[in-house]
Order: structure tokens, then sequence, then C-alpha cells
């Protein structure tokens, strides 16, 4: 129907903006080009925030490093979020509420290593680095979990039953060519054997198989 297709379209939406966000948002492009230049800016800020306090400055690399690893986990949540199945169980109200935290906490963490060596906070950094890492050791618990399995379990059956069932409509939905009389699948538009095109009042048979 209109209004299933155009939910499909909005999920596929939202997934793929959610992943090209993360994957080329300017605070922390994810490609390797990205991710290096990012970690030399640190390094050099990490050399004027000691300069400018006198103290270690370890600690934006270490949480540079995490930031990183959480946000390619996250980017790679939100495929398996798409394939779920379309309900409100209970495990997946709970995954998508554990990725919407390591999300935000990841953002938190981003701004913070954005600041200038004489307006970073050392104790704010290290407290999202923590909490940021608990959030994504959450999210990684939830995939080693029997509540994941058993939710892909669901999500691959729903998905081979719409394989079938598309596969089923292909072979028994047909129209006849004026042409030749050969029977064409349903969604061709020309047919198959002598490439006369589709006349649009031919209603495809159901009958065939």
């Amino acid at each position: 129907t209109t209004a299933a297709c155009t939910a499909q379209l909005q999920r596929i939406r939202h997934y793929v903006s959610c992943w090209r966000r993360l994957q080329c948002r300017p605070v922390v492009c994810l490609c390797d080009a990205g991710t290096m230049s990012m970690r030399a800016s640190l390094v050099e800020k990490a050399k004027e925030y000691k300069r400018h306090t006198g103290g270690a400055a370890d600690f934006l690399l270490t949480a540079f490093d995490t930031l990183i690893e959480c946000r390619h986990i996250v980017k790679f949540t939100y495929i398996y979020a798409f394939f779920l199945p379309p309900d409100d169980s209970n495990p997946k109200l709970i995954f998508e509420e554990q990725q919407a935290y390591a999300q935000k906490m990841s953002e938190r963490l981003a701004k913070e290593l954005l600041r200038t060596p004489e307006d970073i906070d050392r104790s704010k950094v290290v407290y999202l680095h923590k909490a940021c890492k608990q959030y994504f050791d959450n999210l990684v618990a939830f995939f080693e979990s029997d509540e994941a399995a058993e939710l892909y379990s669901r999500a691959m059956h729903s998905y081979k039953e719409k394989q079938k069932q598309r596969k089923k409509r292909e072979q028994t939905s047909f129209w006849s060519c004026a042409s030749c009389t050969y029977g064409n699948s349903a969604d061709s538009t020309v047919c198959d054997l002598c490439r006369t095109p589709r006349n649009p009042d031919d209603e495809p048979d159901n009958a065939w198989m």
C-alpha cells in the first residue's frame, strides 16, 4: 500500500541520514583522513594545554581515541536498527534507549574536545570520557545478549518471509504480450521475448504458474 511504502521510505531516510551524519560530521569525521587530521590537531592542542596549565594532557588523546571507537560502533548500530522488526518490544526499546544515550554522550564529549586549550575543563572531559565508554560498553553488551540474538532472528525471519511473498507474486502474476502472447512478469514494461512495449490497459493475470 501507499502508506506502507511511505513508512518504509521514511525509515530508510532516517537511518541513512543518521549513518551519514556520523560518517561525515565535521566535529569527528570517521573517514581515515578526517580521523588523522583531527588527531594531529588534538596533539597540538594537547601541547598548548600542557604549556598553559603545566599539567599532563594525555587525557585528551585517550578521550579522542575512545570517541572514535564509540562513533564507529554507533554508526553501525543504525544499520542493525534498520532491520529490526517494526514493533515496540521491550528489547528493541532498551536497545534504542542505549543507542540514543550513547549518541548524546559522544556528542557532548566531541564538543568538549573542540574547546580551545585555555577553555578545556579536564575534570569534565575525564567524566564524559568515562560516561561515554560506559554507555558504549552497555551497547556492545546488548549486542552480545540473548535479547539481541532473538531480535535479529525475528528480523531475519520477517525479511525471508517478505522475500518469499515477493517471489511468489513474481511467479504467479504475468501479462501476455499482444504481439507474441509470451507471458511476462507483472513488473516488466516490455515483452522479454519480442521487446514490444506493454499496453497500459493490459492487466496481469494471477492464475498463471
